[in-house]
């Protein structure tokens, strides 16, 4: 949700650069007028223009990037996409009011009202934010994989608005815990004597396992790292790797060793993990990096690539998960027709992050509500064709 009153001046400036191409077109005498005057610090302007100009000093202010001149925007400039912004299924192209509005919230939420919040409600804050965060409330159920129980999403929702939990276990079910649970499930999200952390994301592995299958790789679960061909490991080792991906042509054709993780921004007793509070993410890093300490030989990429497709309590998701599936849909997209190929990609962008992110909140709801791990399970089908694939999402 957005503030009208704190976009107002983004939206005004947004409008005036829209309207000076066309003006320039139809009037080009009274554009080049407007312009010499919004481009004179000094001169008195009608009340119109004098809001236009300082709507966009105050853009400039809030930390704006790439500002286009007002003879830039007679021209015709239009924005540049932010390599880091990642488009979400059903997203259109923005224009100027998007990017000037989102510096305005960006600001606000910078130096307004981040400082004014606790270390803990950063965290989950940022742990609800970024690409694709969202999806698991905005995926539409139309198959088994995106249906959430009721209860589950009850809770999803509370915890999103940081409400009280529903009725739930008092104290923590692990036998060498017994902590007394909170009303709002941070203990039990992060706890790791409970044995559930590892059993609720086996439903977040099955997910990824569909994707990768319905991308066309052949998909091998819960293999030994030595089995896999990677030289240096010894015929002992027991280390196995959740999901591997073969045939892809992704990263020189090696195989894909896939570990999906749910982590929490909080320790299990309600605290910030590590500078999670100011890194958005921080808590996804720390897991990468123990996933390469504890996978060293996959390091290098010669033999196979090392992926952890990671994911936040609160919905957030790792770079590497967003960048997997954005390159399984680009490239499962040019079996298509070139006329359809940004229709599918879009369709399977929609699919494939709706499978992962209800299966992967799902089961962390389950295991907040006092079912423990029974009844997490990931209902896997069949892959649909392509029209009807687009009507589905």
């Amino acid at each position: 949700m957005r503030s009208a009153a704190r976009g107002a001046h983004g939206a005004y400036w947004a409008a005036w650069v829209d309207a000076l191409p066309v003006i320039g077109v139809r009037a080009p005498t009274l554009a080049a007028r407007i312009v010499a005057a919004l481009g004179d610090d000094a001169a008195e302007l009608p009340p119109c223009l004098a809001e236009a100009r300082d709507a966009r000093a105050r853009l400039e202010a809030e930390g704006m990037e790439s500002v286009p001149t007002w003879e830039e925007a007679a021209a015709g400039a239009r924005p540049e996409c932010s390599t880091e912004l990642v488009k979400e299924p059903g997203e259109w192209p923005h224009g100027w009011q998007y990017y000037a509005c989102r510096a305005s919230d960006t600001s606000f939420l910078q130096h307004a009202f981040l400082p004014t919040v606790t270390r803990r409600h950063r965290a989950l804050l940022h742990s609800q934010s970024g690409p694709l965060a969202s999806r698991a409330f905005t995926a539409l159920p139309t198959m088994p994989a995106t249906r959430s129980r009721p209860e589950r999403f009850q809770v999803l929702l509370r915890r999103r608005l940081w409400l009280r939990l529903p009725l739930a276990p008092r104290t923590c079910p692990g036998r060498s815990c017994k902590a007394n649970l909170d009303h709002r499930g941070d203990h039990l999200a992060a706890c790791a004597r409970t044995g559930l952390l590892k059993r609720r994301s086996r439903p977040q592995e099955r997910a990824w396992g569909q994707v990768l299958r319905e991308a066309g790789a052949r998909v091998v679960e819960n293999q030994l790292l030595r089995d896999t061909g990677v030289p240096g490991i010894r015929p002992s080792d027991h280390r196995a790797i959740e999901v591997v991906a073969y045939d892809l042509p992704l990263f020189h054709g090696v195989p894909l060793c896939c570990d999906a993780t749910l982590v929490s921004p909080l320790t299990g007793c309600g605290g910030p993990r590590e500078r999670s509070d100011e890194e958005p993410g921080a808590a996804l890093r720390a897991a990468r990096r123990k996933k390469h300490r504890t996978y060293p030989e996959l390091l290098d990429g010669r033999h196979a690539k090392l992926l952890v497709l990671g994911c936040e309590v609160g919905g957030r998701w790792s770079q590497e998960a967003v960048t997997l599936l954005s390159l399984l849909a680009a490239v499962k997209a040019r079996e298509a027709p070139p006329l359809l190929r940004g229709q599918l990609r879009g369709a399977l962008m929609a699919r494939w992050s709706a499978i992962v992110a209800v299966a992967t909140l799902d089961a962390f709801a389950a295991t907040l509500t006092g079912a423990g791990a029974s009844g997490i399970h990931f209902p896997a089908e069949p892959t649909p064709a392509w029209g009807e694939l687009v009507d589905r999402v």
